[in-house]
């Protein structure tokens, strides 16, 4: 057949040793850390049109009702809560799991900037 070689311990030593070397450039490679970038880069976009939806569907509304045009710390919550629900969708729907991506205690890190960038229009 040609795999006698497979069934000894010679054999076995060098497909694992072959295995980890190949793995071991792959990990430590530029075309790994390229998919980490675009998985990074697709979980901020999702997370960015969730802030956005929700501005526009929730937030916006309630500002609109008020004199001050403030929102109230619940609301805020709320607004944080709908935004990363919505974030979550968005990436699950492109294969991100968005908490594991960019961190779960991040998330509201990432959503302050968001909502920041989205104030000043930068």
């Amino acid at each position: 057949m040609g795999y006698e070689w497979l069934h000894n311990e010679s054999g076995l030593a060098l497909v694992a040793a072959l295995t980890a070397v190949v793995w071991a450039f792959f990990r430590g490679s530029a075309f790994l850390e390229r998919i980490r970038t675009q998985k990074l880069e697709r979980a901020l976009e999702a997370l960015e049109a969730a802030v956005e939806a929700t501005y526009r569907d929730y937030v916006r509304l309630l500002k609109s009702t008020r004199e001050s045009g403030q929102l109230t710390p619940g609301e805020e919550q709320e607004a944080r809560r709908r935004a990363k629900e919505k974030g979550a969708a968005l990436a699950q729907a492109a294969g991100i799991n968005l908490a594991h991506t960019l961190g779960a205690e991040y998330l509201d890190l990432w959503i302050n900037r968001l909502v920041r960038k989205l104030k000043t229009g930068s």
